[in-house]
């Protein structure tokens, strides 16, 4: 490398820039001499080659140099190297090596040096290649375990028993990509629309002044989309994960806008995989019919009581499309919570009270009422007032204190909910008591939200690189995808978009690029020009290649496609956060 340190500054200082942020290095060590820029080069070199290497294997001489000036000592090298194994992969190695020499600006008497990491490098590089190879085949092999529709109406492929179990179980076939499914820009652009929307209409109680229906262009597409999530998840992979039986296998198609089958979690008689499968379809259901479930549901102002509603609106509705329902009611006390039982009988201990025996025996007591109806005549009394009710219109919805009575009233089914403005439930295990008004914040979540911020997510996972997708998978299924109620639906997916928010930045997916195909690009960092055009080229190849997705820290994290200019912005300074 010869030439001025001025005629090398610019692509130098690029080179450093993308170093120092994978490195961790601290910007002032770009004020570094050159002298030190070489023995940190030649450190940086005893570093590789020692993590790389076999023990016995000596590091290549560097045969223009004095043999005194290479480090002896090399017991701060190996912890060094420890930490590098930690933090990077084997071609980050090779690439901070060969940062840090373009760094130096080295003169021709140094082309022996260069030559000899040169022949290490290629050597390292074909060993790669061959375990990267390896760990493809391993893979290919267990993603040819996949069944596109299993017995739900789709075409049979060959039978596998490669893991054991009943062969009839499984059959392989390849999932497509979801980019041939669906535009994922134009749904994800659809789904901040609607959320914009709903933001305007929702006051700071909850309450929706005007109930806005998801645009019906795209119901169509948001619907394949969980046609592609049923599809995946009919993999034997997530078969065999969550129990698939063959009272699953022989279980009726579920097609897009048909009854869904009642479920309810952790009972017997459903494997895991098929509550997983009936949240999934209830969801995809809900994409053309949640808003106007909400509607029916407003005007008869969020009953509880089914009989509150003829078969084929509301809450009936709500229970024929999805197998479920959401909850109407708040849960104002709960005895059989260990904490509460706990904080109560420490409170009457302090105060000389009786220390309860347990939850069926506080549960019963004068205690328990006063408490129960002291948080629900808050809650009722807030319902009220949100929705401009005359003491007439509270009583005739059973929502005003006045028609509290002792003791309260205990509730045998799910049939009795909503016709007392406040009730006591006991089951197994179940000790609480219930307010007859809803949280409305909640139900605006599960059938307005949940059912297009689960597509989101689910599209925000396929933006990740191919060697992370299956890990990202398998957290959406077991995390965004609940089988309880539609309250914790709600719940487990806007937990699960937060723990995607810390990544996927268009920031951070630019620079894992750069570091997967830095071969291209340390190929042609010699011959580019002031302006990096090439630089700029080849990435832009690989992204618009992938059709990438990322979050905009600038667009307050919103997702979206990455554009060119998002490209070039990068490769013009490497630590900018777009």
């Amino acid at each position: 490398m010869s030439g001025s340190h001025e005629d090398q500054q610019q692509p130098t200082s690029r080179w450093f820039g993308k170093l120092t942020t994978l490195l961790g290095m601290n910007g002032e060590q770009q004020e570094e001499t050159t002298k030190e820029k070489i023995e940190k080069g030649r450190e940086y070199y005893g570093r590789m080659f020692k993590a790389m290497s076999p023990p016995s294997s000596p590091p290549p001489s560097f045969d223009q140099q004095d043999d005194e000036d290479l480090p002896r000592e090399l017991s701060q090298q190996e912890q060094a190297v420890m930490e590098f194994k930690e933090k990077m992969k084997v071609e980050e190695l090779l690439t901070a090596f060969l940062g840090d020499w373009m760094e130096a600006d080295l003169d021709v008497e140094s082309v022996d040096i260069a030559g000899a990491f040169a022949a290490y490098a290629e050597e390292a590089q074909e060993q790669c290649s061959v375990r990267k190879e390896r760990i493809e085949r391993r893979e290919a092999k267990k993603h040819q375990r996949f069944i596109a529709r299993s017995s739900h109406g789709g075409k049979k492929g060959k039978k596998s028993n490669a893991s054991g179990g009943d062969p009839d179980l499984y059959t392989d076939i390849e999932i497509p990509s979801l980019k041939t499914f669906v535009n994922i820009t134009k749904i994800l652009k659809a789904i901040d629309e609607y959320d914009e929307t709903l933001a305007k209409s929702e006051s700071e109680t909850g309450r929706m002044k005007k109930v806005p229906a998801f645009p019906l262009e795209f119901v169509k597409d948001v619907e394949k989309v969980y046609d592609h999530i049923l599809l995946t998840f009919s993999t034997e992979r997530y078969k065999r994960m969550y129990g698939y039986t063959k009272q699953d296998h022989c279980s009726p198609a579920l097609r897009t806008g048909a009854p869904v089958p009642s479920y309810f979690a952790n009972v017997k008689d459903q494997s895991i995989h098929r509550r997983k499968v009936l949240s999934i379809a209830g969801l995809r259901n809900l994409v053309a019919n949640g808003s106007l479930i909400y509607t029916e549901m407003q005007d008869k102002l969020f009953n509880g009581d089914p009989s509150g509603y003829s078969a084929d609106k509301g809450v009936g509705k709500m229970k024929k499309l999805t197998g479920n329902v959401v909850d109407l009611d708040t849960c104002v006390l709960r005895p059989s919570d260990t904490l509460t039982m706990k904080a109560i009988n420490s409170l009457n201990k302090k105060k000389g009270g009786k220390v309860w025996s347990g939850a069926n025996d506080f549960g019963e007591s004068e205690q328990a009422f006063d408490i129960a109806e002291t948080a629900a005549e808050m809650l009722l009394t807030q319902f009220v007032n949100d929705y401009s009710l005359t003491e007439e219109q509270a009583k005739a919805r059973n929502v005003s204190p006045s028609q509290f009575s002792r003791p309260i009233p205990l509730a045998k089914s799910n049939t009795d909910r909503g016709k007392w403005p406040i009730w006591h439930y006991v089951n197994v295990g179940q000790n609480s008591f219930h307010a007859n008004v809803p949280n409305i914040s909640d139900v605006n979540g599960a059938l307005l939200k949940v059912p297009l911020h689960c597509v989101r997510t689910y599209l925000q996972v396929h933006s990740f690189p191919e060697e992370e997708l299956q890990d990202w998978l398998d957290k959406f299924y077991e995390d965004a995808v609940a089988d309880s109620c539609f309250n914790m639906k709600w719940k487990a997916v806007e937990e699960f978009a937060l723990t995607l928010e810390s990544h996927g930045t268009i920031t951070d997916i630019l620079q894992r690029l750069s570091v997967k195909h830095q071969q291209v690009f340390s190929s042609i960092m010699d011959d580019d020009d002031e302006l990096y055009t090439k630089e700029k080229s080849a990435m832009w190849g690989f992204v618009s290649a992938g059709d990438l997705h990322g979050k905009s820290v600038k667009d307050g994290g919103k997702f979206r496609v990455i554009t060119r200019e998002d490209v070039e912005k990068w490769v013009d300074e490497p630590s900018l956060e777009i």
